[in-house]
């Protein structure tokens, strides 16, 4: 490895570690009790079972499970809005080069 004058080198042990600290606030905002269905950014509650984003160092995937796909879809642009949010406040970025969607809805994936 070269050196590195300022952060950790790409690949360090310490990468998972240290990106667990600094994402813990953004996962902290996807906490059951975060999540306020009434808020103006989130639609009425239509069964929503559940919304969670999942983390490993710099690879994140949002989670939203509903009866409802309508619901599913504008829960998801709610949390992914609020994770937007949250990465611009901590200096950070989403890289939009690597985004994918998927949607899964009985048994059907689009």
């Amino acid at each position: 490895m070269g050196q590195v004058d300022n952060g950790i080198p790409q690949g360090s042990p310490i990468s998972p570690i240290l990106t667990a600290f600094y994402t813990s606030g953004l996962l902290e905002q996807f906490q059951p009790k975060s999540l306020n269905p009434a808020n103006q950014e989130f639609p009425s509650p239509d069964n929503v079972m559940d919304v969670h984003l999942l983390m490993y160092v710099d690879d994140g995937k949002l989670y939203v499970s509903s009866k409802s796909l309508k619901t599913n879809v504008a829960y998801l642009k709610g949390v992914y809005n609020k994770a937007k949010k949250w990465l611009k406040d901590a200096e950070g970025k989403m890289m939009g080069a690597r985004q994918s969607h998927s949607m899964t809805r009985m048994g059907y994936t689009a």
